[in-house]
This record gives structure tokens, sequence and C-alpha cells, in this order.
């Protein structure tokens, strides 16, 4: 619940930050965006976001049902081990 609820809204909270920072708001000092322009670049990294995560999950789900069936029993972890400690490396 609550770490969902912050992983979900500190991204969300960075990404308007972001576009603040990189001049993408019609309040910003030079103006480089109507309100509907930065609406529609909000629209479309959210949009972006949603794609690429369930994207994610799906092509998660598929690879770990993958592994225990050709390995036979219900243990993914310590095969993908080794993502997980080139994924953590790199992070």
């Amino acid at each position: 619940g609550i770490a969902t609820s912050l992983l979900f809204s500190v991204f969300e909270s960075w990404l308007i930050g972001a576009h603040i920072e990189k001049g993408l708001t019609s309040s910003s000092s030079n103006k480089t965006c109507s309100k509907d322009e930065e609406e529609k670049w909000l629209a479309k990294s959210f949009s972006y976001s949603t794609y690429g995560s369930s994207l994610v999950a799906i092509a998660s789900g598929v690879l770990a049902n993958v592994v225990v069936e050709n390995s036979g029993k219900m243990r993914p972890l310590p095969i993908l081990g080794g993502n997980m400690i080139y994924v953590g490396g790199y992070i």
C-alpha cells in the first residue's frame, strides 16, 4: 500500500519537476510552452512511462514463466541472480 503509493507519487513528482527544470512549463520565465503544449508534454511522458512499465511487467512475467517451466522448480531467483547482480551494479 504505502510503498506502492510512494513509488508512483515520487516518480510523478520528479517528472513534473524535470519538466519545470527544462523549461517546459507555461509559468517559466522564458515562456517556451503554452498551457496546452505543457499538458501535451506531460501527457506524452506519462503515457510512455505507463506503456513502458506495462511492457516490462509482461516481459518479466513471461521470462519468469519460461525459467520455471525449464527448471521444473519454483526457483527462478538463482537462475536470474546474475541479471539481478548486473542491474544492481548498473544502478
